[in-house]
């Protein structure tokens, strides 16, 4: 008689799903009026934003996200952890990320809403400096895209501008 383990069952409803099966239920976020999508803080009396290590603002990977970077450099942490403590209630430094212990440096961060003006500064800081990260870091790498994006958003770059004869150093 074959011996019979004691299975357990997965865990069911929204927090067992992968993200690939709550992308389409978290999807109407996007789609909101840009006046309510535009202030989470005002949606909710308690909750939090998080995000893992979302983009190039967040990770310094040069053997994986970033090993095309025209710097060249190794993995340095100033740029995640700058940016994750931009406002953030939780802070999260890790590394490995698949490439191996030591050669990548990541930052995640939650935000605690609350309703509070307090609150509502800090999430635009955090949600503002998490992307305009990312596109300092290409600016500064000497990528076209990323310096005229900085000055189509009003991203204050002087260590740029001095480089292109635009201001001073």
């Amino acid at each position: 008689m074959p011996h019979s383990l004691n299975r357990q069952q997965a865990p069911k409803g929204l927090n067992a799903k992968n993200w690939l099966a709550e992308a389409p239920l978290r999807m109407p976020m996007n789609n909101l009026d840009p006046d309510v999508a535009g202030n989470p803080n005002a949606l909710v009396y308690g909750g939090i934003i998080g995000r893992d290590h979302l983009d190039s603002g967040s990770l310094a990977s040069p053997n994986h996200e970033t090993e095309a970077m025209r710097y060249g450099t190794d993995a340095i942490s100033g740029w995640s952890l700058l940016n994750a403590v931009s406002g953030a209630t939780w802070v999260s430094a890790h590394h490995g990320g698949g490439v191996g212990m030591g050669f990548s440096q990541y930052a995640s961060m939650v935000i605690d809403c609350d309703g509070s003006d307090e609150a509502a500064a800090r999430i635009a800081r955090a949600l503002h400096n998490d992307p305009a990260t990312g596109v300092l870091r290409h600016a500064v790498a000497g990528y076209e895209i990323a310096i005229e994006c900085a000055a189509e958003q009003g991203l204050n770059l002087p260590m740029v501008a001095a480089t292109q004869g635009q201001g001073k150093a």
